[in-house]
């Protein structure tokens, strides 16, 4: 790890954010079943599809796919920026959201 240290600019050389807001994309997973005949159905490969990449899309779709932007996020931080990355589940759409989204149509 000393050489990767050492090949780095100095700090004032480097690329810093002082972003502190979080950055949000919105992600709908997809799995695959199989069932083999009698037996249960067991998730066999699943998938991912970015549903709102937010400030983070790009307009060259190819390189939109969740991988691609989770390094755009990362980057926005900047260097030597110590990340957490949290997963769950997104707010479900109220009565409330659901009749003001309505409304603005």
């Amino acid at each position: 790890m000393a050489d990767a240290e050492e090949a780095r600019p100095p700090r004032e050389h480097r690329l810093l954010s002082d972003r502190s807001e979080p950055a949000v994309i919105a992600i709908r997973t997809h799995f695959v079943y199989h069932a083999p005949s009698g037996q249960p159905a067991r998730v066999a490969r699943y998938h991912s599809d970015i549903t709102d990449s937010g400030e983070f899309g790009t307009r060259t779709t190819e390189y939109n796919h969740v991988g691609d932007v989770i390094q755009r996020m990362i980057a926005a931080f900047g260097d030597d920026a110590d990340l957490e990355v949290v997963i769950r589940r997104a707010a479900p759409i109220t009565a409330v959201n659901d009749s003001a989204a309505q409304q603005n149509r």
